[in-house]
């Protein structure tokens, strides 16, 4: 809206100026989604192949000494809490493999590494240990002090 001098009003700049910003993060959101999100694939060759491949990874790792998980996505303080937990606790690495566009393939092979990995986990510290510390990581309070 216009004043009587012909000048847009604060209610008329503060119109636009929110209906800008919902646009912006609605522009935002469809990249985002468009450009990370993905169709689960389908079950061919392809898909059991890097099931099997995460799963023989997973065993090397254990028959190498080394216990750790796999992480995706965007990181988040309940991820980095739920990392600390698991290394402190049970000398268990996170480790960060994938950023947030993931999937297909990629994703099943990342998935088949932490069932296996988390069954040997479970064996060596008691069933459902690694979902109490995720649980126990996502209503911690933040760590303080430097990162590490």
């Amino acid at each position: 809206m216009r004043t009587a001098d012909g000048h847009v009003g604060p209610a008329a700049i503060e119109r636009m100026l929110v209906g800008r910003e919902a646009m912006i993060l609605v522009v935002a959101g469809v990249i985002w989604v468009a450009g990370c999100a993905t169709e689960p694939s389908a079950v061919d060759e392809s898909s059991a192949s890097s099931r099997v491949a995460g799963a023989e990874e997973a065993r090397r790792d254990i028959a190498a000494g080394r216990l750790e998980l796999h992480a995706w996505g965007l990181a988040t303080p309940q991820r980095s809490a739920f990392g600390r937990v698991l290394r402190e606790r049970l000398g268990v690495h996170l480790r960060e493999v994938a950023g947030c566009c993931v999937g297909g393939d990629e994703l099943n092979q990342i998935q088949a590494y932490n069932r296996v990995m988390t069954a040997e986990i479970e064996r060596r510290f008691g069933p459902g240990v690694v979902a109490r510390l995720r649980d126990e990581a996502a209503t911690a309070p933040p760590a303080t002090g430097p990162a590490g």
